[in-house]
């Protein structure tokens, strides 16, 4: 039994799964020449879980990666941004639509449905293949 909060199965964020959705991305992105700019939501790195600090500080030594402070605004680096690919359902794939930036939830689990009310529009990729199409058509 999967148990729902929020629209998300309470296991969608653990670890493993936020490793595969970043390093998807990370592929993706080095393979059309892209830099990925990762901002972490909170600073309070004592309250994270070693796991998730492991995570970034392996993310931070990829070469088309770069970790942004948390306390730059989501709408500066937005912004100037080409494009946003958020985990469903945050809050930067809103963001980048009102900024008028190309804007994608990728779900690799193929758990979440696309046509889920929580998304308020926003496309909705399921696969590595279709991120490296998403990105590729992304501006220069």
């Amino acid at each position: 039994i999967e148990i729902c909060r929020h629209g998300i199965v309470t296991d969608y964020y653990l670890e493993k799964n936020q490793k595969k959705f970043f390093f998807d991305i990370i592929d993706a992105a080095s393979k059309f020449g892209r830099k990925v700019f990762i901002k972490q939501k909170r600073s309070n790195s004592f309250r994270l879980p070693p796991a998730y600090t492991k995570l970034f500080n392996q993310l931070a030594m990829m070469p088309n990666v770069e970790l942004v402070d948390p306390d730059i605004s989501a709408y500066r680096l937005i912004n100037n941004a080409a494009g946003v690919i958020s985990m469903p359902f945050t809050s930067t794939a809103h963001i980048a639509e009102y900024l008028g930036k190309p804007s994608v939830f990728y779900d690799f689990t193929s758990r979440i449905s696309d046509s889920e009310p929580t998304g308020l529009g926003v496309p909705m990729i399921q696969s590595p293949k279709e991120l490296n199409e998403w990105i590729s058509r992304l501006p220069n």
